[in-house]
């Protein structure tokens, strides 16, 4: 009944709590000085299970029968600000409540708890305490240059013992080379700035020259100001990495010997093949009465043969062009570049009745020939793989990433793939159909692909059967002073 006389005023009342409390994550809940629940938020709903309005707290939030012996409303109700903490056994969690005051404009009191959970705090200091133990890790603090604790780990990666570092200065660790740009960070911490995790060579107790990456954070130790760092040492990883620029100048070396192998093979192919072909026209033309049925059947698979192996070969020299015959990067303005490419394959459109709807597209430092090729082929491609008896539609959408990255999409209604075929189209020779389905030789998409890397950009694509495929290219819209041989960037649009 005493609910109910208190009308819209505090319907509108718990209105604005909800408001309010939504945006807590905490359990919030108000009761009266006779301990009634008369307000919680939902997180303590859920937690309760129910929204016990006129059910006493100390039942509807502890589960008990009487009144909770730590009970401190009468000093709220005094006025007083009272927070405690507890453990909560029946969930295993440590929680912190917050007990203040609330006045209400018709003169009564009322408490309001804020519940938070605190097990996250509580563990934090344990949690670190066994890091600094049981970390693989070199953590260490030092004050006034010299070091004031040193865990395990640290002694593990070094080989000293404690005494051997504590009151040491830090910088007999670090070898001559490294020491002055390990002061500069020392020094840019001790203003208040952040250093980025750097790496430098440190001398360990036998003598022995090895790599470590070190972070370091400021940090109070003792009441006064300290450095707490993060030691790890990476002597191994650093012998990979040089192995691994070996390797990868030996892989360059072997690209190129490859690539200079596939241009001149491909070459002494095609004389052989030409005589293939020419003779098979020749002998289609003066000598096919004289074939028999299988005969001219024999002909004109080897005719077909000997031209599939020539596009193959062509296909390929020009797979191999995109680096061996690379040239230097320009401004390069991609309106232009894609308005040749639709005047070359003007017929196609028309015959297919292909609509192609293109953005303003910028200008990038690029080799132009390229980036015709490169959307000589989406179009293409796009017609190719039409649905039947509908018109190719094709869109060339384009967004500015960056001030130094653009994205350019080429989305067509065509006959989609199996989204797992995403990353196979773009490797060399690999069809989805079967030859006699759609015309080509599966080096299109290839090269595309080889061109974006060259240019420093990515490539792929989003499709599913019947839905149609979008091609997504990131390009830097400038490009590296070493490859376009420019003094500075040139301004794109």
């Amino acid at each position: 009944m005493e609910y109910q006389q208190r009308g819209e005023t505090w319907q509108e009342m718990v209105a604005t709590y909800d408001a309010i409390f939504e945006v807590f994550d905490d359990l919030i809940y108000i009761c009266s000085q006779d301990y009634e629940i008369e307000y919680m938020n939902r997180h303590l709903i859920e937690r309760t299970g129910n929204y016990p309005l006129g059910q006493k707290c100390y039942q509807a939030v502890y589960n008990r029968e009487e009144k909770c012996p730590w009970c401190v409303s009468e000093r709220v109700f005094r006025g007083e600000k009272i927070r405690r903490e507890w453990f909560y056994p029946q969930d295993g969690r440590w929680y912190s409540a917050v007990n203040t005051l609330l006045r209400l404009p018709d003169g009564r009191k009322l408490k309001m708890a804020l519940i938070t959970d605190v097990t996250a705090n509580k563990q934090t200091e344990e949690a670190f305490n066994n890091l600094i133990l049981h970390s693989p890790i070199g953590i260490y603090i030092i004050q006034d240059r010299v070091f004031k604790l040193v865990n395990p780990g640290f002694l593990k990666i070094t080989g000293y013992s404690e005494e051997d570092l504590l009151g040491k200065d830090i910088f007999f660790l670090v070898s001559p080379e490294y020491r002055e740009p390990v002061r500069k960070n020392a020094v840019q911490l001790l203003k208040g700035e952040r250093p980025a995790p750097y790496e430098y060579q440190f001398i360990a107790k036998n003598g022995e020259t090895r790599w470590v990456v070190e972070t370091v954070v400021s940090t109070d130790y003792q009441g006064r100001k300290a450095t707490l760092g993060f030691f790890l040492e990476i002597t191994e990883r650093r012998r990979a990495e040089e192995l691994l620029e070996r390797q990868a100048q030996e892989l360059a070396r072997s690209n190129h010997e490859l690539q200079s192998f596939a241009y001149i093979a491909s070459h002494d192919l095609q004389e052989p093949l030409r005589k293939v072909i020419a003779f098979g026209d020749r002998l289609r033309t003066k000598e096919t009465n004289n074939l028999s049925e299988m005969g001219k059947d024999y002909l004109s698979r080897m005719q077909n043969a000997a031209i599939r192996m020539r596009n193959l070969i062509e296909d390929l020299l020009a797979f191999s062009r995109v680096t061996t015959k690379a040239q230097p990067f320009q401004r390069v303005y991609l309106d232009k570049v894609v308005n040749e490419v639709l005047v070359d394959l003007e017929e196609r459109i028309t015959r297919l009745g292909a609509h192609i709807d293109v953005d303003p597209l910028p200008v990038v430092e690029a080799e132009p020939t390229q980036m015709r090729q490169l959307f000589q082929n989406l179009i293409a491609n796009a017609m190719k793989f039409h649905k039947e008896n509908i018109s190719p539609v094709i869109a060339i959408n384009y967004r500015r990433v960056d001030n130094d990255t653009c994205e350019i999409k080429v989305v067509d209604n065509g006959i989609g793939m199996d989204p797992k075929y995403s990353d196979r189209i773009f490797k060399p020779f690999q069809r989805l159909h079967g030859k006699g389905v759609y015309e080509g030789t599966g080096i299109g998409l290839a090269i595309c692909h080889k061109i974006i890397v060259r240019h420093g950009g990515t490539i792929e694509v989003e499709s599913a059967p019947g839905n149609g495929a979008t091609f997504i290219i990131t390009l830097p819209l400038f490009q590296p002073k070493k490859e376009n041989g420019n003094d500075g960037k040139q301004e794109a649009h």
